[in-house]
């Protein structure tokens, strides 16, 4: 099972007892917090599943989209005709994601801001999408899992296709380190290290939410991923010592002294004060 997989369905990757870049960031929370994840897994929200749609579209294609979504016909359930028509999609959509007509229109928009960068369309062609990484921390022995969105191996290159409000410099910078992207980062390149394959860039190929559906790529500097590399580190160490004492434990049971958040300077000698 250790090592690279293109072709591993995704239920089958989520299925892995496996530490993952998402799962490490609900593990720094609380390992309590991670079993009851793993052991619970969250709904699909309608954001997830217009992420899938995005990614299916814009990394793998026309095709592979209409094989694995179908977009629900705008029909009156009510009249004679709009049962006929809600009918005949359901027997033609069977297996496949529903996505509503207004969520394929965001999709088709957001492509097509993706394919209208300069950079985006060279850098998709000819990369394997949705590469499933398999392997164990060469640290901790810590069993890992990772899949990257898109993967140019030959080209020692990795690339994330993410959505934002804002894919401005500064406003993504703060998304990188807000949901944990930076520890994604060196996570992957963990995971190729370990599987003999050397990353040397980790793209970012980011998108807006709404119009015009702007698109931008960022570099993850090592400065960020310096960052990152520590953490994926300390949540290997936590997931390997509570997967071999089988104690996932939560906060602290003592009592536990505050730290002043770095943040909290900016209001020293002010008169401001940070909203509740």
């Amino acid at each position: 099972m250790i090592g690279f997989h293109p072709d591993l369905a995704f239920p089958d990757y989520l299925a892995l007892d496996r530490l993952s870049p998402s799962g490490a960031k609900v593990l720094t929370r609380s390992p309590a917090h991670y079993r009851h994840h793993r052991d619970h897994p969250p709904t699909e929200t309608p954001a997830l599943r217009i992420g899938k749609a995005l990614h299916s579209l814009a990394l793998e294609g026309r095709a592979a989209f209409d094989r694995a979504f179908a977009v629900e016909p705008k029909a009156d359930g009510r009249t004679r005709e709009g049962k006929a028509i809600k009918a005949a999609f359901a027997e033609s959509a069977e297996g496949k994601t529903i996505i509503t007509a207004s969520e394929a229109e965001l999709v088709e928009g957001m492509a097509a801001g993706i394919l209208a960068h300069p950079l985006a369309p060279a850098l998709i062609e000819g990369g394997t999408p949705e590469l499933s990484l398999i392997w164990d921390d060469l640290e901790t022995g810590a069993p890992c899992k990772g899949r990257a969105d898109l993967a140019r191996l030959a080209d020692g290159c990795l690339l994330d296709l993410k959505t934002a409000l804002s894919a401005a410099p500064g406003d993504f910078a703060r998304s990188v380190l807000a949901y944990g992207y930076h520890c994604q980062g060196a996570a992957y390149e963990s995971g190729c290290k370990a599987l003999g394959a050397e990353i040397r860039d980790f793209l970012f190929l980011t998108v807006e939410k709404s119009p015009p559906f702007l698109a931008a790529v960022y570099r993850l500097p090592d400065s960020f991923l310096e960052l990152g590399r520590r953490q994926w580190a300390a949540a290997c160490r936590t997931f390997a010592e509570c997967r071999e004492r089988d104690a996932w434990p939560g906060y602290a049971p003592g009592i536990t002294e505050l730290e002043l958040p770095r943040w909290a300077w900016t209001y020293e000698n002010t008169d401001e004060t940070p909203e509740n």
